[in-house]
């Protein structure tokens, strides 16, 4: 009986010893996983990149961003530690590297002082691709329009090659350092987040961009919608004066045209005027696709890159039986059921 207690107490002894070698790996497992996850950068590479805190952004958004830019592996340890810091979010554009680690990543986010030399754009809406880079060449951000043009980047579009109408009009600020990636991405990752939960089709977003050239005033722009969608559905040309406004400035300055795979640089196409004034002759006379005096339905894609206003009045069209309008002097819009009422409509409020 003695010597069975004790060859059951040496077996006690090593279930505890195996117990507790596997608890100090375990733990030694973890600490090197959380040393790794913390403080080993996600690759050894000293490339900057310009990083932006948006306004009201919260953590786990930022963590996810760093993780599809390619700056951190994991956004666990980026929560994580941020929680332990108590992170703060300052809103601003940061110049991080995914040679920095987790934990220095959050420190600078913590000091909220962000480094990047900025400056404050306005794309207005309304405005073509063109006019957009242009303004952004005037402003010290683009130096090559090729670049800007000919990049693959994210749209709803079902055409990759579609940047037009998606590159919304707003307010940046925009890093000195920003490559035209970068700012291309930010616009139409802006169009997207604006328009969530509009949804825009192809189809809205391209009567979208003509209401913007149409209308002056936002209590017009469902009306005017309305008219285009009357006219699709019944097989009626649009006769959108903009859309030959925009086919005469492309077939007129092709060489500086975001879509000519030759486009010359932004310094020799500065000067042009891409909404032209156009003549009764130009409605019969320019033959492009975008002519809607032309050729029916719709043009082959946005003519502009239209406001919120612009894009929800395509969404929510007004319901109404109009066919025609006309624009006063003051930019006010009148309708008209029928093209006599549109005649005299022109003749009461142009004359």
């Amino acid at each position: 009986m003695t010597k069975k207690t004790k060859s059951g107490c040496r077996g006690c002894f090593l279930g505890a010893g195996l117990f507790f070698l596997v608890l100090i790996a375990l733990v030694a497992g973890l600490f090197i996983w959380a040393w790794s996850g913390i403080f080993q950068p996600a690759a050894k590479e000293q490339s900057i990149q310009v990083f932006e805190v948006e306004s009201g952004d919260i953590v786990a958004r930022v963590g996810d961003r760093l993780v599809d830019q390619g700056i951190i592996r994991s956004d666990f340890w980026f929560d994580w530690m941020s929680r332990v810091n108590n992170l703060t979010l300052v809103a601003g554009q940061y110049e991080l590297s995914p040679s920095q680690s987790v934990w220095e990543i959050v420190q600078v986010l913590k000091l909220g002082l962000p480094k990047v030399e900025e400056i404050k754009v306005t794309l207005l809406e309304g405005w073509r691709t063109e006019e957009i880079a242009a303004k952004l060449h005037q402003s010290n951000l683009l130096q090559s329009s090729r670049q800007f043009y000919q990049l693959d980047v994210s749209t709803p579009s079902d055409n990759a090659q579609v940047v037009e109408g998606y590159l919304f009009p707003d307010t940046y600020q925009l890093a000195m350092t920003s490559t035209p990636k970068q700012i291309l991405e930010r616009l139409t990752s802006n169009y997207k987040k604006r328009t969530i939960d509009l949804s825009p089709s192809f189809e809205q977003l391209v009567i979208a961009s003509i209401v913007e050239r149409e209308a002056l005033f936002d209590e017009d722009r469902a009306m005017i919608a309305g008219v285009y969608f009357n006219r699709l559905r019944d097989g009626i040309k649009l006769d959108a004066d903009p859309t030959v406004q925009y086919g005469k400035a492309t077939l007129e300055n092709y060489k500086c045209v975001a879509d000519n795979p030759e486009v010359q640089e932004i310094d020799d196409c500065l000067n042009v005027d891409w909404w032209p004034e156009i003549t009764r002759a130009d409605y019969g006379k320019v033959d492009s696709k975008y002519n809607t005096y032309l050729y029916a339905g719709l043009p082959p894609s946005p003519i502009s890159n239209p406001g919120l206003a612009s894009i929800e009045a395509a969404v929510e069209p007004a319901n109404h039986d109009y066919y025609y309008f006309v624009t006063d002097h003051d930019g006010h819009a009148h309708f008209a059921r029928t093209f006599a009422e549109h005649q005299s409509n022109i003749a009461k409020f142009r004359s």
